[in-house]
């Protein structure tokens, strides 16, 4: 981890994306007696440098009598529940069971979501649920620095604001940005979820 008192960067903040992922989850009450998982990854660029995120997995399992309606989850519909950083709807992985569900981006599309550096993005979503047990989620995503002056060259894109035609850097995109190494972020947390929603408690 980098000095947090040095005045310039040091050479591993150059070559390293450096993140954080936060993860907290509720349950509440919804219709036919069912409880809807509310859950939001935080995730933070605390380096000073920007990175692109190139992939963003989330992983729920449950256990007891806990049962999880997975094609209802709303990583599936990003149009009715957007997702933060321009990230297209994820897809249920094959290997998805009754007690374990894997969402995560298409392969086939080669995106990049852009953090600069101090930026804090929340991925939310929502998992209904029904029964008594403890879901557990698991969230990996990768980052991957990118230099200023090759972003700034690839991305810049003409827009209008004010009536005004300005050179804009968007959110995200498609495509490759960089070669640098990509480094993997990993967040998990548990979540009891009770017969009526109302005192739901989470643990590590």
């Amino acid at each position: 981890m980098p000095d947090p008192n040095a005045s310039t960067p040091n050479a591993e903040q150059v070559d390293r994306a450096l993140a954080t992922v936060i993860m907290s989850s509720a349950a509440v009450p919804s219709e036919g007696g069912r409880c809807d998982v509310q859950t939001r990854a935080r995730i933070t660029n605390l380096g000073e440098y920007s990175f692109v995120l190139v992939d963003l997995a989330v992983t729920m399992s449950t256990h007891g009598t806990l049962e999880a309606a997975w094609a209802q989850n709303s990583l599936l519909g990003a149009d009715e529940h957007p997702l933060s950083l321009g990230l297209p709807p994820l897809a249920l992985a094959p290997e998805t069971r009754s007690d374990r569900a894997r969402f995560a981006m298409d392969t086939a599309r080669q995106t990049w979501h852009l953090m600069e550096p101090g930026r804090t993005a929340d991925v939310t979503f929502i998992q209904p649920v029904t029964g008594i047990g403890r879901l557990a989620t698991v969230v990996d995503l990768a980052a991957q620095p990118v230099e200023f002056e090759r972003l700034s060259t690839l991305t810049s894109v003409l827009s209008q604001f004010r009536g005004r035609t300005w050179s804009a850097m968007p959110e995200w995109g498609e495509g490759i940005l960089s070669e640098l190494t990509v480094f993997p972020y990993q967040a998990s947390e548990i979540l009891t979820v009770p017969g009526d929603c109302r005192s739901a408690s989470t643990g590590q």
